[in-house]
């Protein structure tokens, strides 16, 4: 039952996570036209006080319903992620595992810190959105770490997988991070090929999330775009070896088993890291599309999804290996 209920709390989270990129790249314009052109008219519409402030006209009558239906979405699926992460502590505490109620404090911790965040969102300050993005991320990562609890059993202990994967996490979380700023710092549009090398000098200060100030030049921007495109090469390889490593054959003593227990094993630990590959090969073009002024809002947000979908399946592949059912059985 807990981990039904941490399923449909990630669930709720990566909702939340998609009706807020939703919003966010809405204001900002994304696939305005001219593209990219008009990303310039939207930088000169933020106001000083750190505030983001869009022109009356950046958005139509349709895409204004479309954002009053993310905003009644968003808040919907937060007040249902809040009453989930209560309840998961509240009745679930005593049959969850040392790991499991680490992931269900800190969820719920992160509900508190996002609802108090999100009313500074969004935000010219590239900290403030990255804030809240990667806490999203946290948040529906915790809940998919409590329902993957129990369905790993039998499986030996592979503290070189478990390496690999909180390693590909904390990369992703970085080339996350710098994803956030190129929105933040209207970027978005100033690299349309797989990558692009910066023509010109480049501002050492757009690296600085807590700098709120848009691109000088196209170099600052193309900067950013290398450094995460990079960065998401690294990931890749890492999580292709993390893949190659979950598939791996079992020892001498393992093998020893039945056969379908140990092919159900190693079937189950390939399946985070094959759907975390899979999430990274679909992010790639469609990132690639979204810069190039394609998919509009909708890419974006799209981008947003797989992005944490990816965190959550990373999560769910650095579980330690369990010998007992879990709370499965419950």
């Amino acid at each position: 039952m807990i981990r039904r209920l941490a399923l449909l709390a990630c669930i709720f989270t990566l909702c939340i996570s998609a009706a807020s990129a939703f919003i966010r790249n809405t204001q900002a314009g994304l696939g305005c036209s001219p593209w990219p052109q008009c990303l310039a008219q939207q930088a000169e519409a933020r106001g000083g006080s750190g505030m983001l402030r869009m022109a009356p006209s950046t958005t139509g009558p349709g895409e204004v319903d479309a954002v009053f239906v993310a905003r009644a979405l968003h808040r919907i699926s937060a007040v249902l992620v809040g009453l989930l992460a209560l309840g998961i502590v509240l009745f679930g505490w005593s049959r969850l595992g040392a790991s499991d109620r680490a992931a269900a404090a800190f969820a719920l911790v992160d509900t508190v810190f996002l609802s108090w965040l999100g009313r500074y969102t969004p935000h010219d300050v590239p900290l403030v959105t990255i804030g809240n993005v990667l806490g999203g991320f946290a948040l529906a990562a915790a809940f998919g770490w409590i329902a993957a609890g129990g369905t790993r059993a039998g499986q030996a202990a592979t503290s070189g997988r478990m390496y690999l994967a909180w390693t590909a996490l904390a990369l992703a979380g970085l080339q996350s991070a710098l994803g956030v700023t190129i929105g933040a710092r209207d970027a978005v549009g100033v690299c349309v090929r797989p990558l692009c090398l910066p023509q010109g000098p480049v501002d050492a200060a757009v690296f600085d999330p807590r700098v709120a100030q848009a691109i000088a030049s196209a170099a600052d921007g193309q900067a950013l775009h290398l450094a995460h495109r990079l960065l998401a090469i690294v990931v890749a390889v890492l999580v292709l070896l993390l893949a190659l490593r979950s598939a791996s054959r079992p020892g001498p003593r393992t093998a020893s088993r039945s056969g379908s227990q140990t092919g159900g094993a190693a079937s189950a630990r390939r399946r985070p890291a094959l759907g975390a590959l899979a999430c990274i090969l679909l992010l790639a073009p469609l990132g690639l599309a979204t810069a190039a002024g394609l998919l509009g809002p909708g890419g974006g947000t799209l981008h947003n999804v797989l992005a944490g979908t990816c965190f959550v399946l990373l999560a769910v592949a650095a579980r330690p290996a369990s010998n007992h059912v879990g709370i499965d059985s419950h």
